[in-house]
């Protein structure tokens, strides 16, 4: 008996991507909205900067603790936990009137992008076993983050004549992840 290898899963890395694109833009696309939140909410340079520290500081203090999480109740669940959190965030960030409202919502962004990066990661290692595919799948991701770091500045940038940019780089960031919930 010839048994055949393990087949590629191309839907499974399209959507684990997807989720690691999204947190990855969501992190980049504020940087160019930061006049128009200045501008729109009345934030003072100093808070401007914590429009970004404070997503990515609680992503980065998160990773661990969300791979944990994944660890002990789920990699897909903490990855449907993560997104749910964070897409919830991105609308609410959309919707702030203040910057105390933004400010939290950009690190409950990072708290929900904390539990999704590390479980899309455990679940593309768990999915692709051969190393070759392995490899290859983590060629894919490696390549879809860095597209979503130049395509945040670009969405940003390309958004910032249609509307308010501050409500606009958070509300789209909600859209995408109601659209893969679905």
């Amino acid at each position: 008996m010839v048994l055949s290898p393990k087949p590629w899963h191309p839907t499974a890395l399209v959507l684990l991507c997807a989720a690691d694109l999204l947190v990855m833009l969501d992190g980049t696309v504020v940087t160019v909205a930061l006049p128009a939140i200045e501008r729109d909410l009345g934030t003072s340079r100093a808070d401007l900067q914590w429009v970004v520290t404070a997503y990515t500081l609680t992503l980065g203090a998160f990773m661990l603790v969300g791979g944990r999480v994944g660890d002990l109740y789920g990699r897909r669940r903490a990855l449907v936990v993560g997104l749910v959190v964070f897409g919830a965030a991105s609308g609410m960030a959309g919707l702030a009137r203040d910057t105390g409202l933004l400010l939290a919502m950009r690190a409950v962004q990072g708290l929900g992008a904390g539990l999704a990066v590390p479980a899309a990661l455990a679940l593309l290692a768990a999915t692709y076993r051969e190393e070759r595919e392995r490899q290859r799948a983590l060629g894919y991701l490696s390549a879809t983050l860095d597209v979503g770091m130049v395509a945040g500045l670009v969405v940003g940038g390309a958004s910032s004549p249609l509307r308010s940019v501050g409500r606009g780089a958070f509300s789209s960031s909600y859209r995408s992840v109601s659209c893969q919930q679905r």
